[in-house]
């Protein structure tokens, strides 16, 4: 049994990205996607996953995997021309009229997402413009989007990608959009009936719930990636109010959000593998992967060789 310490689980920023990427200090996007990549979990057959819960649950304990959406990183430049804005503002291309008209574009596009692809686009603008009275020649756009399946991703992507593109074609400006890896989309895994059977053990009045098919979580986390390629037995627990990756996210119950949490991984961990790992040997049974180790890492390296044309 191996124990790992999953660094950079949240997705790290586009310039720091690039930069430990060119220095040869990582591979892919995120933690996990990492040790998929290095070679780290070659030798893993399965994986004990927890976190605070991520869908509403009013129970100490959530046990399985509910589905989750994966996501598409975006970068957008909007390149135009500067001028004066007030003595010649016919001569620039206002990048920034680009985006808004993309903008626009995107808001019109979003009743085109069919409700079951739980499609989330969402956008910061980390440059408008340089001085007020210059019209703007650069806009860049940061941003995810996101859907529960790769297909609907992909296609709400191509959407985003067409809506700047055209805001751009409009005004005589050009478009610059990167897409990078995210996350996979979490599949949905039942629970299993070891962790059922630690959770009865645990909390004998079973103050917990399993999830259902009809459970979806419209974030991202990269345990997404580790579930197209090995069997993952995932719970998540209470003990905390506010919103996750808030400034009110406050643990409320430390036994329930620490110590019952680390005594259920490890009764959980006894039930997989008590009597020759009978039971974990039956979940790898009843997986099946979407990629094979070098599958995946060909997926990753494509990303970044398409990124870098």
């Amino acid at each position: 049994m191996d124990l790992l310490a999953v660094p950079a689980e949240e997705h790290v920023g586009t310039e720091r990205r690039k930069c430990l990427m060119a220095a040869g200090k990582i591979h892919a996007c995120c933690g996990k996607s990492e040790l998929l990549c290095n070679g780290a979990l070659d030798n893993v057959d399965l994986a004990l996953t927890t976190h605070a819960h991520m869908v509403p649950c009013d129970r100490e304990f959530l046990l399985g995997n509910p589905s989750s959406n994966g996501y598409i990183s975006k970068t957008i430049r909007l390149l135009g021309r500067a001028s004066h804005a007030a003595i010649a503002p016919h001569e620039g291309v206002n990048a920034l009229d680009a985006a808004s008209l993309g903008f626009s574009a995107l808001g019109m596009l979003r009743s085109t997402f069919r409700e079951q692809d739980y499609v989330r686009a969402h956008f910061i603008m980390t440059k408008g413009g340089t001085a007020t009275n210059v019209v703007p020649d650069e806009v860049v756009i940061e941003g995810q989007v996101r859907a529960k399946t790769m297909e609907a991703m992909r296609g709400a992507s191509e959407k985003v990608n067409r809506a700047f593109q055209a805001g751009a074609y409009a005004f005589g400006a050009r478009a610059e959009i990167i897409d990078e890896q995210g996350y996979l989309p979490v599949r949905y895994l039942a629970a299993v009936p070891a962790q059922i059977e630690a959770a009865k053990l645990l909390q004998p009045e079973a103050d917990f719930e399993t999830v259902t098919p009809f459970m979806h979580n419209a974030a991202c986390t990269d345990v997404g990636d580790l579930t197209h390629m090995l069997p993952v037995v995932n719970f998540s627990m209470g003990g905390f109010t506010g919103s996750l990756h808030s400034a009110d996210f406050t643990v409320t119950d430390a036994n329930q959000a620490y110590i019952l949490p680390a005594k259920l991984m490890a009764l959980t961990v006894y039930q997989l593998l008590k009597d020759g790992a009978k039971q974990a040997r039956e979940v790898m049974a009843n997986f099946q992967p979407v990629f094979t180790r070098v599958e995946y890492r060909d997926y990753v390296e494509a990303f970044y060789r398409t990124q870098e044309l």
